[in-house]
């Protein structure tokens, strides 16, 4: 099958090259851009700027805006002096800062990455690579021939080449005889003795050797025994052309001819429609189906759909879309040099026999490719997953740059979410005070909506804030954003800006750094710094309250105590609750017998007391909790009655009673439980102790639940 070369050079901006088929089919595209530099194949004279073990690899300076990264896999552990092939080094052994060392470029610089570097030089020819410093020799991993690889090996074997450098016979130099050969490997040599002059002069970093331009390696990579043709549209191009030839291999020089139509030669071929195509997300297929091509930071992802095929036979449909799409995802690899990891997702097919047709397909519609690539197995989710080198800058990094509206997603604010992020946007700033107008210039479809539907939000604003707000439609704004002018009224501000000061406390006059001790302080103790009239009202009442049983206590009168009592808890209902203040009631020790006596005594008078209870909770105002069982706050181990409180001296030894005597210290609500619910086993010397502080006896729970007040207070607990 014969192919032809198409050159389109008449814009020096862009120089395109296509390659078509007899059908002029659109078979590989290389293009080169001006302003979009290529360094690939370049030569440096270099700095190492850094050495990280951590990575096994070096940052190095090679002239460029971003520092290029080389492994410890791709430096020549010659250059350290150390010899031994098998031995794998480290960075650190061979390369150290600052070392001046030449390197080539084997991968350009993507997105944020660096160039990928290597010290093991490649100069590369039309029929031959020439590889300084390597002892190797070899033929293309493209022949996959046995009988031509022998043959191959055997005329490399025989080439003129030095003892320390390596050679490789590329694929155009298959049935190329031995004095074509070495006339390809003598020009490379000339050229590696200039590079070693200009490298020993040159200051790095500095650029020693540049890769030939698009049309020269087009004809040096891409020119075969299939080309019949090579045509171009441009005379600077086309006695470049026929320079090289002349130079590299006169007897093809034939097959170069000079395009005079009036027609632009693209469209001559009919090559610029098959373009468009690649410019694409989404290519069409012949028989209905397509493939939709995402490239990703990680990888390559491509959907085969089956469109608009219908067949009856599911398993048949699949297998003719897939089929077609993996011919189709080849082409494609090779016209948009996409490299990295590629998966297809292939239409599910259930049939192996199927999948293994699939895979052979593709497989053999990638041999056409000059990169190299390894292809996997479908899996069962009908995936399949390839890996492919990138040869040259991917052609949408070429000719493509991120969109200034979308930011390079791809999609923008529909003009309703615009118009409210504008509202936002304007509410958050009105919402300081100091504005007096605002202008917003958006897009026209979003200012109209803001100018229709939402107006009365504007206006909403304007009011609020006191503010005016024009909105201005603006055709020069992008779908998706707006500038906003203000203009400010610094008097107005509400909250005024004040810059931080983040410069060392100012201490009191007289500080004394040992005051800062830790010690326990009762919020109690604290006295507000600017006492209300409330304060002083409660302040007033406690001290008349504390002068009043100063008094009691001298008269030491029983009964008149219990009234002081019962008037001193109305005068604590007035006062808040949190401002009283207890006094710790005193004990006296009992032995177990004069207890239990007690006990008995207290408890045959239990129900005629109740009623008398009653009326004094009455007159205080409040109902008393019991002390048993279930009680929140008190200990069942302890007894309330009229008498005292009573608790065993054992029990407080023990650190049982601590939670009720606090309880009773500091809460003028808190009831002892009674004796009787848990009484602790006395023996006869076993001492008691009781206390002297007197109060109400509590009712009992069934008295709570089930009695009936009257008026006089009483309730029966029957």
């Amino acid at each position: 099958m014969t192919r032809k070369m198409i050159i389109n050079a008449l814009d020096p901006e862009e120089v395109r090259i296509a390659i078509v088929n007899q059908t002029g089919l659109l078979e590989d595209f290389d293009i080169e851009t001006r302003g979009v530099e290529k360094n690939k194949g370049n030569i440096y004279k270099a700095v190492v700027m850094a050495v990280e073990p951590a990575l096994n690899a070096a940052f190095i300076d090679y002239g460029a805006d971003k520092q290029g990264f080389l492994t410890a896999n791709d430096v020549d552990p010659k250059l350290a002096g150390r010899h031994d092939p098998d031995k794998h080094y480290r960075i650190d052994e061979l390369l150290k800062r600052n070392q001046e060392i030449l390197v080539q470029v084997e991968k350009d610089e993507v997105g944020q990455k660096g160039a990928v570097l290597t010290t093991y030089l490649s100069l590369a020819g039309r029929y031959t690579v020439l590889m300084p410093g390597s002892h190797r020799q070899g033929v293309s991993r493209k022949i996959d021939d046995d009988d031509s690889r022998r043959r191959m090996r055997e005329a490399a074997a025989k080439l003129d080449v030095p003892d320390d450098m390596g050679v490789i016979v590329r694929t155009a130099g298959r049935d190329r005889s031995k004095l074509e050969l070495n006339r390809d490997l003598k020009v490379l040599m000339r050229l590696w003795s200039n590079i070693q002059n200009e490298a020993s002069q040159a200051k790095a970093p500095a650029l020693i050797l540049k890769e030939q331009d698009v049309i020269i390696r087009a004809l040096r990579d891409y020119f075969s025994n299939d080309i019949s043709e090579i045509v171009l549209d441009a005379d600077d191009a086309y006695d470049r052309a026929v320079e090289y030839m002349h130079l590299v291999m006169p007897k093809q020089r034939s097959a170069l001819s000079r395009y005079v139509e009036r027609r632009p030669i693209f469209h001559h071929y009919k090559i610029e429609p098959q373009l468009e195509a690649i410019y694409a997300r989404k290519v069409e297929l012949i028989n209905g189906g397509s493939i939709v091509i995402e490239p990703c930071e990680a990888l390559v992802a491509i959907d085969v759909n089956s469109g608009k095929q219908k067949s009856k036979d599911q398993e048949a449909t699949a297998l003719q879309t897939n089929i077609e799409a993996a011919k189709e995802v080849a082409r494609q690899l090779r016209l948009r040099d996409l490299g990295g990891i590629i998966v297809v997702d292939f239409i599910d097919m259930f049939v192996r026999k199927h999948q293994l047709k699939v895979e052979r397909t593709v497989k053999e519609a990638l041999k056409l490719d000059k990169a190299r690539v390894k292809v996997g197995r479908i899996s069962p989710n009908g995936t399949l997953e390839l890996t492919r080198q990138r040869i040259r800058t991917a052609l949408g990094a070429s000719i493509f740059r991120p969109c200034h509206s979308c930011g390079g997603t791809g999609h923008i604010l529909n003009p309703q979410s615009h118009a409210v992020a504008v509202l936002r946007k304007l509410r958050d700033r009105a919402s300081r005070g100091d504005l007096s107008l605002a202008r917003v210039a958006l897009d026209s479809e979003a200012a109209n909506h803001l100018r229709t539907d939402r107006w009365s939000a504007v206006q909403d604003i304007e009011q609020r804030y006191e503010i005016r707000v024009d909105v201005v439609p603006d055709k020069a704004q992008m779908p998706g954003h707006a500038d906003f002018t203000f203009e400010t009224n610094p008097s107005k501000a509400a909250f005024p800006e004040v810059e931080p000061d983040f410069g060392p406390p100012e201490l009191p006059h007289g500080y004394d750094a040992s005051d800062d001790d830790d010690e326990v302080v009762d919020p109690a103790d604290l006295e507000p710094l600017f006492p209300s009239e409330e304060t002083e009202r409660q302040n007033s009442l406690l001290e008349q309250r504390r002068e009043a049983k100063e008094k009691k206590r001298r008269r030491g009168g029983e009964q008149e105590e219990r009234d002081s009592g019962r008037q001193s808890a109305s005068t604590d209902d007035d006062a808040d609750e949190g401002t009283r203040d207890w006094e710790m009631p005193s004990f006296e020790l009992m032995d177990a017998g004069e207890f239990h006596k007690r006990d008995k005594t207290r408890s045959s008078g239990r129900k005629s007391q109740r009623g008398s209870e009653r009326d004094e909770r009455g007159e205080r105002g409040g109902r008393g909790r019991r002390g048993g069982r279930g009680s929140n706050g008190a200990s069942n181990h302890y007894s309330n009655s009229r008498e005292g409180n009573v608790v065993s001296a054992h029990e407080i030894l023990a650190g049982h009673a601590a939670p009720a005597v606090a309880s009773a210290a500091t809460r003028p609500e808190a009831r002892v439980a009674s004796a009787r619910d848990h009484r602790v086993p006395a023996k006869a010397d076993t001492p008691i102790l009781r206390t002297d502080a007197s109060k109400p006896k509590k009712r009992s729970l069934l008295a709570r639940l089930f009695g009936k007040k009257n008026d006089a207070g009483d309730a029966d607990g029957n």
